[in-house]
Parts: C-alpha cells; sequence; structure tokens
C-alpha cells in the first residue's frame, strides 16, 4: 500500500526529531510519532517499521585482513583458523539477522494488530463520547421533562382540588334546590288544597245565590200578589165609597185593612230590600271567591313555573357536576359524594 510521501516525510521528521531528544538511546514510541506527526496509527505504524529498519540495517561483512604478526607467525594455520572463525561468525550474524527478521516480522504484525485495536478503541471511544453526549442531552430533557410534568402535576392537583371544591359547592347548592324544590311542591299542594277549597266555597256561593234568587223571587211573587190585592182592596174601597155614604164603617174597617195592607206592603217591600241586599252581598263575596280562585290559579301557576325552573337549574347543575366530575380524569369520587349523585338512590320529592 503505497502512503503519501508528505505523511511519510512528517512521521520521518517526528521519529528523528524524538529519537534525537532520546539522545539517540531508544527509539520513540509510535504513538507519540503519530501524536507528533498527526497521522493516523497505522500509517505511523507503517512508516516507523521502515525508520527502524533503516536504523538497525546489518553492515555487509568485508573481508578482514590478517594481521602481519599472525600472517608472518602462522601464515598457514592462522589463515585456515580465520577463515573458519569468519565462516563460524558469518553463520552466526546470518541467523541472528533471520531470527532478527522473524522476529520483526512477528513485531510488525502485533504492531498492525495493536494499531488497529488502537483505531478501533479510538472510533469506539468516539461512539461511547457520543453516545455520552447523547445520554446527558437526554438526561438534561429528561430532566426537563420531569420539570414539566412535576408542573403539570401541580397543576393538575390544584385544578383537582378546585373541582373537588367547586363539586362540593355544586352538591350543596343542589341540596339547597332539592330543599326549594320541595317548598315549591309543598306551595304548589297548598295552593292546589286553597283552589279546591275555593272552588268548594265558590259552589257553595252559586248554591246559596240559587236559593237566594229563587227566594227572592218567590217574595216578589208574593209582593206582587199583595199588590194585587191592595188594588183590589183599593177597587173595592173605592165602589163602596161611591155606593152608599152608609158605608163608611166599612170603608173604615176596608182603611183599616188597606193601611194593614199597606204596612204589609212596606214590610214585604223592606224584605225585598233585604233579600236583595243579601243577594248583592252574595254576589260581591262569589266575586271575591271568583277573584281568589283566579289568584290561586295564578299562585298555582307561578309555583309550577317555579318548580320547573329549580327542576331545570337542578338538572343543569347536576349535569355540570358529573361534567366536573368526568373531567377529574382518574379521580375517584368519595363514597358519601357518590350517594348523593342523581340517580344513584337519593331520594327525590316530584
Amino acid at each position: 500500500m503505497e502512503l503519501n510521501p508528505e505523511i511519510r516525510e512528517r512521521v520521518i521528521a517526528a521519529a528523528n526529531a524524538l529519537y534525537e531528544q532520546g539522545g539517540r538511546v531508544d527509539f520513540p514510541r509510535v504513538d507519540d510519532v503519530r501524536r507528533l506527526a498527526k497521522v493516523n496509527m497505522n500509517d505511523a505504524s507503517i512508516v516507523m517499521k521502515d525508520w527502524r529498519r533503516q536504523q538497525t540495517a546489518t553492515p555487509s561483512t568485508a573481508p578482514i585482513a590478517v594481521p602481519d604478526r599472525l600472517r608472518l607467525a602462522h601464515e598457514t594455520a592462522l589463515a585456515q583458523t580465520w577463515a573458519e572463525a569468519q565462516d563460524i561468525a558469518n553463520q552466526a550474524l546470518h541467523a541472528a539477522q533471520a531470527a532478527w527478521d522473524l522476529e520483526r516480522a512477528e513485531a510488525d504484525a502485533v504492531r498492525a494488530e495493536l494499531s488497529a485495536a488502537f483505531d478501533g478503541q479510538a472510533v469506539e471511544l468516539e461512539t461511547v463520547r457520543g453516545s455520552v453526549l447523547t445520554l446527558e442531552a437526554q438526561a438534561t430533557a429528561s430532566a426537563a421533562r420531569l420539570a414539566e410534568l412535576t408542573q403539570s402535576l401541580t397543576a393538575m392537583t390544584e385544578r383537582a382540588a378546585t373541582a373537588e371544591a367547586r363539586a362540593v359547592e355544586i352538591e350543596r347548592r343542589a341540596d339547597d334546590l332539592r330543599v326549594e324544590l320541595d317548598h315549591a311542591h309543598e306551595a304548589r299542594q297548598r295552593s292546589d288544597a286553597e283552589i279546591t277549597r275555593l272552588n268548594s266555597a265558590l259552589s257553595a256561593a252559586q248554591d246559596a245565590v240559587k236559593v237566594a234568587v229563587a227566594e227572592l223571587e218567590t217574595e216578589r211573587r208574593r209582593h206582587v200578589e199583595s199588590v194585587a190585592k191592595l188594588e183590589g182592596v183599593s177597587a173595592d174601597l173605592a165602589t163602596a165609597r161611591a155606593n152608599s155614604a152608609s158605608d163608611r164603617a166599612l170603608a173604615a174597617k176596608a182603611q183599616a185593612g188597606l193601611e194593614a195592607a199597606n204596612g204589609k206592603a212596606g214590610e214585604l217591600a223592606q224584605e225585598a230590600a233585604n233579600l236583595r241586599g243579601r243577594l248583592d252581598a252574595i254576589a260581591a263575596s262569589a266575586e271575591l271567591a271568583q277573584t281568589a280562585v283566579d289568584a290561586a290559579n295564578a299562585r298555582a301557576a307561578e309555583a309550577t313555573r317555579e318548580a320547573a325552573t329549580l327542576r331545570g337549574r337542578l338538572e343543569a347543575m347536576e349535569a355540570n357536576r358529573t361534567e366536573l366530575l368526568q373531567a377529574l380524569g382518574g379521580a375517584q369520587p368519595s363514597t358519601e359524594g357518590a350517594a348523593k349523585t342523581p340517580g344513584s338512590g337519593g331520594t327525590r320529592k316530584r
């Protein structure tokens, strides 16, 4: 995989700078080089592998000349010994080089795995950081939502208390209206009884008027008969006066009868006047009774309308109370309040 030359130069410059700062004793760490060069871990590992290889390059084996003292003393033996030593040294060097190459390959593999793991950890760390930020935002939102729910719960509690107080007030008002309705029913019953009594009185007065009219008619006939008799007596008196003066005694007697008849006629006239007064009084009483009946009927109608109005108000307040209880949402009404609601067994007069 070919790397960007600029990245390679930055990594090599950072490695050289750190190596010089460390006194050229230990190789710098890949992570330090990565941080200084500002590259990813994989690119830093690849370039650092080449850089270390360059720093530890094996010098080529150059032939070494035998010292003159040895060559002079033991030229043949020393040459063979030295050649054998060079072979052994070269073999050891090649074995060490092979072992080092194997170890370096294993180290590169481990480094690549560590680089991949590091990058994975970095990605996972960024993911975790994002998750933490998300969780913090969710926690903040949850706290705000909890505060809103707390305020809503407080407001609902206050509304529930207000609704309960209104329900109690409506129940009290409903009781008052029931009492007023009962009073209206009682007043209606009293009015009905009064109307019945006045109707009875009116019937009795009408019967009395009929009786008085019959009596008046009887007295009128009697008066007519008396007047006819008086006229007959007067005619007889005139006839007696014209026929004979000797009949003066009879005439005086007739005069006395006439005076008595006149007295009787006066009494009949007075009695007729009394009967007429009684008839007028009975008629006035009948009119008063009729007026009282009309007034009682008006009061009964007013009581009926008032009872209907009170019943409508009571039903409206009971409907309002039912709506308030339904608006409470999950509020459990008390047993006493439930016993007073309409249709739950409470007595109500009609």
